[in-house]
């Protein structure tokens, strides 16, 4: 399987997400943090067993993480991009 950031939160998706599924299932997605939320609420709501506080960090981990391809492309706020 792929080889996830280290972070907190790293330790809860693989314990808690994998029991269901594989981590590759998580690590294969890219989503905005309200989407993430959305994920997060809906395994919470089939029986993921994380608590506020787990919930908190997962999202924080995943939306740093995993969050959509084409955000991670653009620079930093404050940089120029090269010009053409």
């Amino acid at each position: 399987s792929p080889q996830m950031p280290n972070g907190a939160g790293k330790e809860i998706v693989q314990k808690q997400c994998a029991v269901c599924h594989s981590v590759t299932v998580v690590t294969a997605k890219h989503a905005s943090r309200s989407e993430w939320e959305q994920v997060i609420n809906q395994m919470v709501s089939r029986g993921a067993d994380l608590s506020d506080d787990d919930i908190d960090t997962v999202l924080d981990y995943l939306s740093q993480n995993y969050g959509p391809l084409d955000q991670m492309k653009t620079p930093p706020a404050g940089t120029n991009a090269p010009h053409q």
